[in-house]
């Protein structure tokens, strides 16, 4: 049987779905589908919070047609366009504006949008040759209007269920052969253009505005420098526009969303180069900040959800951001802004998460919080006080400071900051310091056996802050190959806690993650131990290219990186490359 040729494939839909820059419009994979030929089977999905939250974003089962039948497809990503690879020609798909696809088939071919049932409420005529078609639940609406040839509908209406029971709108060619078609979002009743860009204008946009971005992101050196543009691709796709709740461009994790106030605050590195974008994903949380300066854990474009919280790296953020020089970008009216915001974070700490039994140092109310979930340092209680939270916040005071005096405010402001600083720096040190590691304890005091989590070892991110002797015996710990240390990078927990393991079903024990690594690394980088830093680095890198992928977390047995691509990956990546001597 003859196949198509799919070997100029950018990316497989199997590890990410396809997208553009502001657009909440997404392609992927039916469950158990492939995008090779024959086994491809894509629908049009849609990453809006109201929809996804619900665990239901397919709009449309998408289906090329030739004389009235469907035929089988490959699904071959570029970076600006989707192609549908048939037997009989191309059906070419471009998210050509955040709310607008084109399509564009050849020889004959048509295209099937077919409503799954899981949103869809109703199919209706918009015009003369329009269809607009309502997704209750995800609050929006699509309108597909043939631009060249036609369409043929069935849609019946359903009375006693007041909905159409199905939908299927055949884009079919004209006589000629062509078919040029728009399908339009709306968060509102939809309509028709007086007129559309022409699909070669749509295309030559989108890969303009993806190269401009490309240029943003440093090369890197041979061979990392492979996995760069997929990287880059990653972040700029799965960045969504203003909508709803979200006022700025925000960085989504997974191209379903939602956003992590952790994994933005990582994110403002990865795109410090562009300024804009990097300012924003540090601001996206602050704008649904709540009165007691509590910041969300997960925002999209409908909710932010306050159930628990993430570690406030802000601190460390903003002063990467000075030693990598991007922070000059900064104008004083934006620190300004976020100057009382970033102190009511850093406030709402000392207010909400400090009691007496825990002598005077900050908690966690659950894994999830410090980024360790199932992590061992949480197996006796939800409820912790690890050494990685003060670090945290002493860099946040410090940086406060910083930011005070660059506004001109009074030396006893920064001042302030500072002691405060240097006092929890040094109840870390008093009460979870055991004089060979540090320990974490239960807001009783009870420590808790083995502890193999690595959050004892970020308090390295204070540096030279820390007395001799304390940061030699960390920095001692991380070098010990087969300790946190492996062929791929930090675990997440000592390589002991394997007794502990069954990576099929726990989310830590038996990862590498990456934004553990990216701050253990460049805390290394910082504090001069270069080489190290270097060799983690690559060790970390080598694993990346060696499967070529950008998934959540590193398999710590065989390296593999499974799922689908995060971008806190791809910008861990990127960023984690450029340290490599």
């Amino acid at each position: 049987m003859q196949y198509v040729d799919e070997s100029d494939r950018f990316a497989s839909l199997s590890d990410c779905p396809f997208g553009r820059r502001g657009s909440y419009l997404t392609v992927h994979l039916a469950p158990g589908a492939t995008d090779a030929f024959g086994r491809a089977y894509v629908y049009l999905g849609t990453c809006h919070g109201a929809a996804t939250v619900l665990g239901q974003h397919r709009l449309f089962a998408m289906q090329p047609v030739y004389q009235g039948e469907r035929v089988p497809f490959a699904a071959v990503m570029k970076p600006a366009e989707l192609v549908l690879r048939t037997l009989y020609g191309e059906i070419h798909l471009c998210i050509a504006e955040a709310r607008l696809l084109l399509i564009r088939a050849e020889n004959g071919l048509g295209l099937r949008f077919a409503t799954t049932g899981e949103l869809d409420r109703e199919t209706k005529p918009r015009g003369k040759t329009a269809w607009e078609t309502v997704f209750n639940r995800a609050c929006l609406t699509t309108v597909i209007h043939p631009i060249i040839g036609r369409a043929e509908v069935d849609a019946p209406w359903d009375w006693d269920q007041l909905r159409c029971g199905r939908c299927k709108i055949d884009l079919l060619p004209d006589e000629n052969g062509r078919m040029l078609a728009s399908l339009e979002e709306f968060s509102h009743s939809g309509t028709v253009r007086a007129q559309y860009p022409t699909y070669e204008q749509a295309l030559a946009g989108v890969q303009a505005d993806f190269d401009i971005f490309l240029a943003n992101i440093p090369p890197l050196k041979a061979p990392y420098e492979s996995l760069r543009i997929k990287a880059a691709w990653n972040l700029w796709s799965f960045l969504v526009g203003p909508c709803g709740l979200v006022k700025r461009n925000m960085l989504y994790m997974s191209r379903l969303g939602p956003a992590s106030q952790w994994q933005l605050s990582y994110q403002v590195l990865a795109l410090a180069h562009n300024a804009q974008y990097a300012w924003d994903q540090l601001l996206v949380p602050f704008d649904y900040q709540s009165e007691t300066g509590q910041l969300p854990d997960y925002y999209d474009d409908s909710r932010g959800t306050f159930a628990n919280i993430r570690p406030p790296i802000q601190g460390w953020t903003l002063k990467q951001m000075r030693r990598l020089g991007y922070y000059q970008q900064v104008s004083l009216e934006q620190r300004a802004a976020l100057y009382p915001k970033l102190a009511a974070w850093a406030d709402w700490f000392d207010a909400y998460r400090v009691e007496d039994g825990a002598d005077g140092l900050p908690h966690y109310e659950r894994g999830d919080e410090s980024g360790m979930e199932d992590g061992s340092t949480f197996r006796e209680s939800p409820c912790m006080v690890t050494p990685d939270l003060p670090a945290y916040l002493v860099l946040l005071y410090e940086e406060l400071g910083e930011m005070s005096r660059e506004l001109g405010m009074e030396e006893t402001v920064r001042d302030g900051w500072y002691r405060r600083a240097a006092d929890l720096q040094q109840r870390l040190i008093d009460r979870l310091w055991d004089g060979k590691r540090f320990i974490s304890h239960t807001l009783e005091g009870k420590t808790i056996e083995k502890d193999y989590g690595i959050l004892g070892y970020l308090p390295v991110l204070l540096g030279h802050r820390l007395p001799d002797a304390i940061l030699s015996a960390l920095v001692v710990d991380l070098k010990k190959e087969g300790y946190i240390l492996t062929e791929y990078g930090f675990d997440k927990e000592k390589v002991e806690a394997r007794e502990l393991c069954d990576i099929s079903r726990n989310a830590v024990r038996g990862f590498i993650y990456q934004p553990f690594n990216l701050l253990l690394i460049s805390a290394l980088h910082d504090m001069g131990e270069t080489d190290f830093a270097s060799d983690v680095a690559k060790r970390f890198c080598d694993t990346m290219l060696a499967h070529y992928g950008l998934g959540g977390m590193l398999n710590a047995y065989t390296g593999a990186a499974p799922g689908e691509w995060m971008t806190w990956t791809a910008g861990a990546y990127l960023l984690i490359a450029g340290m490599i001597e």
